[in-house]
């Protein structure tokens, strides 16, 4: 095919056309740079040198003069068709400043310039390492743009070291993930090679393995005119949907139930959870082999994916800071952080019977009895003599015992006798009665379930207690701007260790995840409730390189997923399978299944029990010391009654 240059970037009339490599250049720029975006130039640099630049210490590119470079960009810019940006990761650079909205916030391609060297810069790398690192940094950083890199050799030299160079390129531009590149090279004099590389090759089993580069095509330049010899597609499709067993290589944070260890110690381990299924159904699609390594976590993303591994999983979210080396998968579940506070305190079962009334209504109660008490006996004293008596009722410690009895639902001795108080003891039983219903159906269901006290139930309650609030630093955030007061925060990175600190404090509460919470149901049964005021919706995201090429495959396989419900169900799943047999035992229970009280249930009648036999001790003892106290007080009114008896009988004997 011949490929001549357009009329566009041709109409430069005052220097000669003997630049087939900027001819070469600017054919393949008209071909496959999109137009209106912006396109990096930039030019060959010799080396690096340290400067001093305020108080810091930066290294700052030499340039090479180079007219072919300049009679390039000159070519381009009279084009009108792309923006330039010339050299943009100078150390120099506004990272601050404002993207120009008028273009792509994104470059639209790379063309760069280098030398065949191999000496090493005073950072310890090569030139070309350390201006794809300065790239790599910029917010405007794209990696699956279309690159062109001119490698210039002066002179004739060994061809097998110009491939050695080139491979050495491709090998610079995987670590920063850019995959869609074409390198061009001069092997033979007037001849301009066109290389690139393909990550998977079936047939000689590479998986992201630089083996071999491969010669796409060549450029031809003859009286001004130049073309590729076979036409071919420059920027061919690299990354097929079927990877066959290449491995994808899966970092873990261990956080369940997104993720979670099944077995074994080894750096590469089997683990189980929401986000496995995920990647589960993932290396499906791409045929791939998973291989899952444990990583702990850390606030710095950039750690947590490695050199090796493309993708990380562990309830990742979104985070802009992330934004510049990192990419974000499409959402996979959206999990409520809710606040945890202590679940309030069950009534002890020995205070059922006095949970019954208010205070108020015992006191009533007890004077009810002592009135009653008093009528009896002042009715049982007001009769005449005529009308029938019984002694029962003629004290007001009897009175007091009968109006009890009733009250308790137990029979007295002997019933009264005249019609007064026939009637008050009437009515006084139809009311005890009432009361004893009352109370009775209040006890047997305070003995079942006593209940709780006060529960803690708001977001105010909260800021004006003393409990200590363990917060994770992924969404510390959420609480800068509340009541809270800072001493009580407690942040932590490792939510396993912190839950399980968190459990064995009572004066603690938690914001969590509703999913790690539900998942941990077993530990902490009925130890925690949670407010339904100020919840937090995060949607749980994978983290992968920028610019790694399976990004848009692995979307497509998540909107499936998300949209037929699967995650929905592979969490409830991984929950219900932990704490299958550990919930709570509802009310509903006492319908279907009768449930035997046990003696813990009976605290409250053994109590008073105690209390009455203390109390009939305390009687007994009082009534014991009262006739012993009468007994010694009648026997010294003996002895002084005797004494007067005795010495009268004297004074009349005497007579």
């Amino acid at each position: 095919m011949v490929c001549e240059i357009p009329a566009s970037l041709t109409h430069i009339t005052d220097t000669p056309r003997t630049h087939y490599v900027e001819d070469c250049i600017l054919a393949i720029i008209e071909r496959y740079f999109p137009p209106r975006k912006v396109i990096v130039f930039w030019h060959s640099v010799v080396s690096l040198v340290e400067e001093k630049r305020g108080e810091e210490y930066v290294y700052v590119p030499v340039y090479e003069e180079y007219k072919a470079e300049g009679w390039l960009l000159r070519a381009i810019h009279e084009a009108g068709h792309w923006p330039v940006e010339i050299s943009p990761a100078e150390s120099n650079y506004d990272f601050g400043k404002p993207m120009d909205i008028r273009v792509n916030h994104q470059h639209g391609a790379y063309l760069l310039f280098t030398r065949c060297r191999d000496e090493a810069t005073v950072l310890g790398r090569s030139v070309f390492a350390w201006q794809m690192e300065k790239l790599s940094l910029l917010p405007t950083w794209n990696p699956r743009a279309r690159f062109l890199v001119t490698l210039r050799c002066d002179g004739a030299g060994d061809n097998t070291l110009k491939l050695s160079y080139v491979k050495q390129i491709f090998l610079e531009l995987q670590r920063v993930m850019v995959y869609n590149v074409l390198v061009l090279a001069e092997i033979f004099s007037q001849h301009l090679q066109c290389f690139t590389w393909f990550p998977y090759n079936k047939t000689a089993r590479n998986c992201e393995e630089i083996r071999d580069v491969t010669l796409l095509d060549t450029w031809v330049s003859h009286e001004g005119r130049g073309m590729f010899l076979h036409g071919r597609c420059l920027y061919p499709v690299k990354f097929p949907t079927n990877i066959g067993g290449c491995p994808l290589r899966v970092n873990t944070v261990i956080y369940p139930p997104y993720a979670f260890p099944l077995e074994g110690e080894s750096h590469s381990i089997q683990v189980s959870g929401l986000e496995p299924r995920i990647i589960g159904y993932i290396a499906q699609q791409m045929k791939a082999n998973v291989e899952f390594h444990q990583t702990p976590y850390s606030e710095d993303a950039y750690d947590l994916i490695g050199n090796d591994s493309n993708i990380v999983i562990g309830n990742m979210n979104y985070d802009n800071d992330y934004s510049v080396r990192l990419e974000f998968t499409d959402s996979h579940f959206t999990d409520i952080h809710t606040l945890y506070v202590p679940r309030a305190l069950q009534y002890p079962q020995w205070i059922a019977v006095a949970r019954v009334f208010v205070f108020s209504a015992w006191l009533l109660l007890f004077l009810a009895v002592i009135l009653c008490a008093l009528l009896m006996r002042y009715l049982s004293a007001s009769l005449p003599v005529t009308a029938p008596q019984d002694g029962t009722y003629r004290t007001t410690l009897n009175c007091l015992s009968v109006s009890c009895s009733v009250m308790l639902g137990v029979s007295v001795p002997v019933l009264p006798l005249s019609n007064p108080l026939r009637v008050l003891f009437f009515f006084w039983v139809v009311f005890c009665m009432t009361i004893n219903n009352i109370l009775q159906s209040y006890v047997t269901s305070l003995l079942v379930e006593p209940g709780f006290q006060h529960q803690m139930n708001s977001f105010e309650e909260l800021t004006k207690s003393s409990l200590k609030l363990f917060i994770s630093e992924r969404v510390e955030w959420y609480f800068y701007y509340t009541d809270i007061d800072g001493k009580r925060i407690v942040s932590y990175n490792d939510t396993n260790s912190s839950m399980q600190m968190v459990f064995e404090e009572e004066n603690s509460a938690i914001f969590l995840s509703s999913s790690k919470m539900s998942f941990n149901l077993r530990s902490i049964q009925n130890k925690y409730y949670a407010l339904s005021e100020n919840p937090l919706q995060l949607h749980s995201v994978m983290l992968v390189k920028k610019g790694w090429p399976f990004l848009k495959q692995t979307n497509t396989v998540i909107r499936r997923l998300v949209e037929a419900g699967i995650p929905n169900k592979i969490m409830s799943s991984v929950i219900s399978t932990k704490s299958y047999g550990h919930r709570r035992v509802g009310v509903w229970n006492l319908v279907t299944k009768y449930s035997s009280l046990s003696a813990e249930q009976l605290h409250a009648a053994f109590l008073l029990l105690g209390a009455g036999l203390a109390l009939s001790l305390v009687a007994f003892v009082a009534e014991r010391m009262s006739q012993i106290s009468e007994h010694f007080r009648t026997r010294s009114l003996a002895q002084n009654y005797g004494q007067r008896f005795r010495s009268r009988r004297r004074k009349l004997l005497r007579l």
